[in-house]
């Protein structure tokens, strides 16, 4: 996938989230290597707003660092965490596990 195929995805998948769990938690699953070639361009290009130090984390970052901005970026679309997995141009969400002890 190109980086405006992989943003195309995101957003692809952060609206099926959306819809088939409303205001549930999310989890998004990535490869190592996604969005490393998404420039800031290319993200505002796809109507997200990114300041430099965002987009450099997500490039370039650590673990931590790419976690941290993905997180800040994805918080107001109810995700709430970053799995990075083994695999080619994986690019979904998934719904968080919910640790509540129901009777």
């Amino acid at each position: 996938m190109n980086a405006d195929e992989k943003i195309e995805r995101l957003n692809k998948e952060l609206r099926r989230f959306a819809q088939q769990y409303p205001g549930a938690r999310g989890t998004l699953r990535i490869t190592n290597t996604a969005f490393r070639s998404c420039t800031k361009e290319v993200w505002r290009a796809h109507n997200w707003i990114l300041g430099d130090e965002e987009v450099r984390k997500i490039l370039d970052g650590s673990r931590e660092e790419r976690k941290a901005a993905f997180l800040a970026l994805l918080g107001p679309h109810n995700i709430d965490d970053l799995e990075v997995v083994p695999g080619v141009d994986i690019i979904e969400v998934v719904r968080s596990p919910d640790f509540r002890n129901e009777a």
